[in-house]
């Protein structure tokens, strides 16, 4: 009876240390494919990492699209043809991005010295999308005198922009030469 408890005993042995073996093989297995697999995920998400970043350098190469460049200056132009006159573009300024069009006989002679049209514009970015407002010429009181909204402009009342370039035109400001507004004889005096 004895010889034949550890006989048993040898048989149930053998066969755990040969589950065991086997089991031990398949966790080594399993261990060396997970990290073949992290390795090729690896270098999977280091080709993806090195394409996004890619993108993203194309992405700060790349300018963005102006509201000035893109809306501003061909309504500048299209005016400018409108009227005969060449067109000129400054801004935008201070906190309300207030651009100045402004239509003249030579826009790299000083508006000083010669008549011109000018309108004020600002870019009202809502919900809805993009408007344009301009400067009607009056003024409020809404904020005091020597803040940053006065001096930004805050208190000039704005109306939303028509979009036909005729009435456009009509809105514009007609601002006299220098010379004219204080009598100066055009060849006698210092402006130009």
């Amino acid at each position: 009876m004895l010889d034949r408890l550890i006989q048993d005993y040898l048989t149930a042995s053998e066969k755990e240390r040969a589950e065991f073996s086997e089991a031990a093989q398949k966790v080594s297995d399993l261990e060396e494919e997970a990290a073949l697999i992290m390795k090729r995920a690896a270098a999977r998400a280091k080709k993806k990492t090195d394409q996004a970043e890619h993108i993203r350098e194309e992405l700060r190469k790349k300018e963005s699209v102006s509201w000035v460049d893109g809306v501003v200056r061909p309504l500048a132009i299209a005016l400018g043809e409108a009227a005969g006159l060449q067109s000129k573009v400054s801004g935008p300024c201070g906190i309300c991005c207030q651009v100045y069009i402004t239509l003249c006989e030579d826009p790299t002679r000083s508006l000083l010295g010669q008549d011109h049209k000018t309108i004020t514009l600002q870019p009202d970015f809502s919900e809805d999308g993009l408007v344009f407002r301009y400067e009607t010429g009056e003024v409020t009181e809404r904020f005091a005198k020597g803040t940053v909204g006065a001096m930004n402009g805050m208190n000039n009342v704005t109306e939303i922009l028509p979009s036909s370039l005729d009435e456009i035109l009509k809105l514009m400001r007609d601002v006299p030469s220098l010379r004219k507004a204080v009598g100066i004889e055009p060849d006698k005096g210092v402006f130009v």
